[in-house]
C-alpha cells in the first residue's frame, strides 16, 4: 500500500483459488499490476489467474512481462512487454 510519505509501495495478491497477481505498485498514479513469465511465449490460457485477480480487485489494465522479443497489446486489459523494455 502506498505510504503517507508518497513513496511507491509492492506487494503481491494471491487467492485461495490459487489466482494471483506476482507484483502490485502502489504509487501517486494508483495500482500497478505485473505478472512475471519466465517464457518467450505468451498465451491468454495461462493468465486466466491473473485476469480474475485484475476483475477482483477492479483493475482495468495488467502488464505481463517475458523474455519473448516483441510488446504487443495481448487484449484490451493486458499488455505484453519484454523484460528489456520495462528496464
Amino acid at each position: 500500500m502506498q505510504e503517507s510519505s508518497g513513496r511507491t509501495g509492492f506487494s503481491f495478491y494471491r487467492t485461495s483459488q490459487g489466482d494471483e497477481i506476482d507484483l502490485l505498485v502502489h504509487d501517486r498514479q494508483g495500482l500497478h499490476a505485473y505478472e512475471i513469465k519466465t517464457s518467450t511465449t505468451i498465451d491468454l490460457e495461462d493468465l486466466k489467474g491473473f485476469k480474475r485477480s485484475l476483475e477482483q480487485l477492479q483493475l482495468r489494465k495488467g502488464t505481463v512481462v517475458y523474455f519473448g522479443r516483441e510488446d504487443f497489446q495481448l487484449d484490451r486489459q493486458i499488455e505484453v512487454k519484454t523484460i528489456n523494455n520495462l528496464l
